[in-house]
């Protein structure tokens, strides 16, 4: 029975050390992969960098593209709830300023997210979905 019992504990300790930082927003830059209704997903805008960053404060930051946003946030579950962004007011390109239009609408209110290894998905209430594809951030 001990024996059984420490084997248990060492598996949690190693599933849990082993997953840990895949479950977290935070600790981890999310790169823009598509937006948009789930059946019809946009890719993101190629070679242009992108970036989600959610730190342990409850603060967001990060660009879609074109501008840089920044903001508050808070989890309980899996709702994630968005303070007002704000941003700086650079134009863009069509195709930028459309991408960042559409992840702003996303990324505002309470949404629900779900981390699933690297990859991140927030879904608005009105359906439209955002992928992302995690990077360790490096310290």
């Amino acid at each position: 029975m001990k024996r059984l019992t420490l084997t248990l504990l060492a598996l949690t300790f190693l599933l849990t050390a082993c997953g840990g930082r895949s479950a977290s927003l935070t600790g981890v830059t999310w790169k823009l992969v598509s937006y948009g209704p789930p059946a019809a997903q946009v890719a993101a805008v190629p070679g242009v960098p992108t970036s989600l960053i959610f730190a342990d404060d409850g603060t967001v930051g990060g660009t879609m593209g074109c501008n840089q946003f920044g903001g508050d946030y808070e989890t309980s579950g899996d709702r994630l709830t968005f303070g007002p962004l704000a941003s700086t007011l650079m134009a863009c390109e069509h195709a930028l300023m459309s991408q960042e239009g559409a992840l702003f609408a996303i990324l505002s209110g309470t949404v629900t997210y779900q981390v699933d290894g690297t990859r991140l998905t927030i879904k608005a209430e009105d359906g439209t979905v955002a992928v992302f594809d995690s990077t360790e951030i490096e310290l």
